[in-house]
């Protein structure tokens, strides 16, 4: 059984005011900020519209999510970095059945989440760039009748194409939650065994 932090990758729109009159030509980073900060308000919209949408069926609700995370999240990246130096041993078979379960237990994960978060307000609240090609977007979750919760979002700007990397809320990074569940279940039970549950729990998602 893999039991992970709750996550929820909420956001909302970082309102950016131009006078473009007297500030014509926007600086490279001022560019690639807004375009984090509106990468991530979409998904956030997106998120909630979907578990918003009247009379939607579970099965839609994973279809949909489906979707949205394998378009704008780094499915790869975050299942190699899962397995940690495990990843070596596997076969191409086995990679790619496994990147395929993960991605389904992603997308079980954040639907399962974002179905208890209907009436939260998102707000992106600030960014920072961490390197040439990687940003954080920081936003707040508002639930009513709950403390709010900080949310930050890492962001690869591969070409000109964004990807969710990692959300850290409350100092805790999804990935390092998925690696510490997945790579100790394989220290475990063995990289074999922990394969076929794995399969046997996410295929037929």
């Amino acid at each position: 059984m893999y039991k992970f932090r709750k996550l929820c990758f909420c956001c909302a729109l970082g309102i950016f005011f131009s006078a473009e009159n007297v500030f014509p030509h926007k600086t490279v980073a001022e560019n690639e900020n807004k375009d984090c900060r509106g990468f991530v308000q979409n998904l956030g919209n997106d998120a909630i519209g979907i578990i918003n949408t009247p009379g939607i069926s579970r099965d839609e609700i994973i279809r949909k999510f489906g979707n949205m995370v394998e378009a704008n999240f780094a499915v790869n990246q975050m299942a190699k970095f899962s397995v940690g130096r495990y990843a070596k041993s596997l076969n191409k078979d086995e990679k790619r059945k496994f990147l395929g379960n993960f991605t389904k237990m992603l997308v079980k994960l954040y639907a399962s989440n974002f179905e208890e978060y209907k009436t939260a307000k998102f707000t992106v609240i600030g960014q920072r760039k961490k390197s040439e090609n990687q940003f954080i977007v920081e936003s707040r979750v508002a639930i009513p009748g709950k403390p709010d919760v900080l949310i930050m979002w890492h962001v690869l700007k591969n070409k000109d194409k964004l990807l969710i990397t990692d959300a850290v809320t409350n100092e805790v990074s999804i990935r390092q939650i998925l690696r510490a569940e997945i790579s100790g279940n394989i220290s475990e039970k063995g990289l074999k065994n922990f394969l076929t549950e794995f399969t046997k729990k996410y295929e037929k998602l």
